[in-house]
């Protein structure tokens, strides 16, 4: 008596090469290099970034974080995120690469929130009147991650696939 079988796959194929794909996919969040020089024509925006995020003693610019700082505090709703995108993964809603984009979206929004939103520690008074911040109150009141805008409109997010 002859036996056949026959094979029906449901999806466990997709969620094998998804699965393999997520071992070494990563989403990189930030200004990324090559993101060209600041507008004033000085250093490279990734230069200006790690000032600010880090600080120049040297310079007299305190370490304003921006994106660690962020990445510390969304850290648990990033977790429950990548668990909800891996469930969408594992049934077939999402993929790795789709699933990367909307975390690293997320996490592109959340810094810019963090930069529109930083006050402290403000400016030195001789740069905010340098960038022309406005008075409120008779108080000078200006962003410190903010003059030209070109900082926060540099955050992106690069899904890499190795």
């Amino acid at each position: 008596m002859a036996v056949k079988v026959k094979e029906i796959d449901r999806g466990w194929d997709r969620i094998k090469r998804e699965m393999a794909l997520a071992q070494s996919a990563h989403v990189a969040v930030g200004i990324l290099g090559g993101s060209g020089k600041h507008q004033d024509g000085g250093a490279d925006l990734v230069t200006v970034a790690a000032v600010n995020e880090f600080g120049s003693p040297k310079r007299h610019i305190p370490e304003r974080s921006f994106i660690r700082s962020t990445a510390d505090e969304q850290r648990e709703y990033m977790f429950t995120m990548s668990a909800r995108e891996f469930d969408k993964i594992k049934t077939g809603s999402s993929t790795v690469r789709q699933s990367l984009d909307t975390m690293g979206q997320k996490m592109q929004d959340k810094i810019v929130e963090k930069i529109n939103t930083l006050r402290s520690p403000p400016n030195a008074l001789s740069t905010q009147k340098q960038k022309g911040a406005k008075v409120g109150k008779g108080v000078l009141i200006d962003n410190p991650l903010v003059d030209t805008g070109q900082l926060k409109q540099s955050i992106r997010h690069k899904i890499e696939m190795t």
